[in-house]
């Protein structure tokens, strides 16, 4: 029996922590993909997501989708939590194609209670274009107080 294309060994896509970065254990679904349908797609690219700053959160769970553009799909997600010193890295695998426009949404649960709730959890949005030859992308986010109500998540 030949091996599913999408699949990947457990480790695959995980990149070794940054000094002050604490690995996510790595995506907890994914989705279907933005060009599935497209004979040549191949494997999409990684969205590695790198949060600073959020001290206050230290031990609290951030929870990451990567959707369409409209947010009526989603792709992938993944979650970890905010290590001491206020940092965490959070990876979507094979999930951005070329040219094709996304949002990530993410959420620090502030009230441990594993659902997003916009009053009550701190929430913002970031757009993201794939990039070139379906490679993968790097984001870096420093906390801020500017909020973005993300529902439904």
């Amino acid at each position: 029996m030949e091996p599913d294309a999408d699949m990947e060994p457990p480790d695959a896509g995980m990149e070794p922590p940054d000094a002050g970065m604490e690995p996510d254990a790595g995506p907890a679904d994914a989705g279907s993909k933005p060009d599935a349908g497209k004979a040549d797609a191949g494997v999409g690219g990684n969205y590695v997501l790198n949060l600073s700053g959020f001290n206050a959160f230290a031990g609290d769970m951030v929870h990451l989708k990567v959707k369409s553009s409209t947010g009526a799909t989603t792709y992938g997600q993944a979650q970890g939590r905010v290590n001491a010193a206020g940092n965490v890295r959070l990876t979507v695998n094979a999930v951005l194609f070329t040219g094709v426009s996304y949002r990530a949404d993410f959420y620090v649960d502030v009230n441990n209670d594993n659902a997003y709730s916009f009053t009550q959890d701190h929430s913002w949005r970031r757009a993201v274009t794939g990039p070139a030859s379906n490679g993968n992308l790097n984001d870096n986010f420093t906390f801020n107080t500017t909020y973005t109500d993300i529902t439904p998540f």
